[in-house]
């Protein structure tokens, strides 16, 4: 369950590339750095793809990237990804039409 899952949801990371990075650019001023950005990506897309509780999937996106953030500047970014996260889930932005993904 848990592995059709992952590849649910890095299949719509790829599928849905364009639209992801819409919401990105909503969220935040500039890119954040790969790692974040990586998780953020992970975490939209599981919020908006599969029905997984909103607070699991934070919870589980933040702590996953703690696990593979790097040390010193990663508590900023740990607060980035928790951040963009909730702040979708407070605003909701607009995703444009799946075929902009082109």
């Amino acid at each position: 369950k848990e592995r059709s899952k992952a590849v649910m949801v890095l299949g719509s990371m790829s599928r849905r590339s364009g639209q992801l990075s819409s919401l990105l650019s909503q969220y935040c001023r500039s890119p954040p750095p790969p790692l974040a950005e990586a998780a953020i990506r992970m975490g939209l897309a599981e919020l908006l793809y599969t029905s997984t509780p909103t607070h699991a999937v934070c919870r589980e996106t933040v702590e996953a990237f703690k696990i593979v953030g790097r040390k010193g500047s990663a508590d900023r970014q740990v607060k980035l990804v928790n951040g963009v996260l909730r702040r979708h889930l407070r605003e909701p932005g607009t995703l444009p039409p799946p075929t902009a993904n082109l």
